[in-house]
């Protein structure tokens, strides 16, 4: 049925009288100004832990599928050696702490003698570089408590952010060995955010700027999210990258490669 000029139609919203080739327009406005695609989901974070440290692994408290939170502990080393190298560190600590009070009450009297002319000058500089050097030394066993307590630490692989655990790659009893490299141990990826990727042309990439507001529908569910990066270079695949980015709150999560829908303005 043809449209004729002058039909026009009441409007819900405040009883507004727009004509059906207004609604017509302002329809292929509103598709023309969103696009929908198909994506794919992938990772936002995916990272291979290891630790700078050598050692026999204690204890792997993760398994592969598992869900941890930040700071949650993972694994850890044998670290009898490294708590030993602390407990020498923190006496020689303490006891630098107490040479040096010392000498800071041996040069207090050195300078009280020296007012009073009780005192030649040479024994002055004799107590101010005694104090000197009992400074110097409590700070060096400062450093070296610092160290210690680095040391320790580094026996302990915590969760950098909220994760999923996605590989597991050692058992306890084996050895690490960082002097060889790197040695990833488990391999972990962000469970909050993820990535929905796209291939668009160069005339659906038009208009397009970072930071927008962009909608992914994973299972049924619509999602908000932001434009994260635009390539400017074509994939293997064909089409130019944009990855968005999104928040799954309680959504469960869903798995890398799943295919999903993304609306882009």
């Amino acid at each position: 049925m043809a449209l004729q000029r002058g039909v026009s139609m009441v409007s819900p919203l405040g009883g507004a009288r727009l004509s059906v080739w207004g609604l017509l327009l302002l329809g292929l406005a509103q598709s023309a100004s969103a696009l929908e695609v198909e994506g794919e989901l992938r990772w936002l974070r995916r990272v291979e832990l290891g630790l700078p440290l050598s050692g026999v692994v204690a204890e792997v408290s993760v398994q592969p599928g598992q869900r941890v939170a930040e700071g949650e502990l993972l694994l850890k080393l044998d670290a009898r050696l490294q708590q030993a190298q602390l407990r020498r560190a923190e006496a020689r600590n303490a006891r630098e702490q107490l040479a040096m009070e010392e000498a800071e009450r041996e040069l207090e009297r050195a300078e009280e003698l020296y007012a009073r002319t009780l005192l030649s000058d040479h024994d002055l500089q004799v107590a101010r570089l005694a104090h000197a050097e009992a400074k110097a030394a409590r700070q060096d066993a400062s450093s070296a408590l610092s160290e210690a307590r680095v040391q320790l630490d580094y026996t302990r692989l915590k969760a950098p952010f909220d994760a999923l655990v996605l590989e597991r790659r050692v058992e306890p009893g084996e050895s690490v060995n960082s002097e060889l490299g790197s040695q990833p141990l488990l391999v972990l990826a962000d469970r909050r955010e993820m990535v929905a990727r796209v291939l668009l042309n160069a005339e659906q990439m038009r208009g397009l700027t970072g930071q927008v507001k962009a909608g992914v529908v994973v299972e049924g569910q619509r999602l908000s999210g932001t434009l994260q990066s635009l390539g400017y270079e074509p994939t293997a695949e064909g089409g130019y990258p944009v990855d968005v980015r999104f928040s799954l709150g309680e959504t469960p999560l869903p798995r890398v490669g799943q295919r999903v829908r993304v609306e882009l303005p």
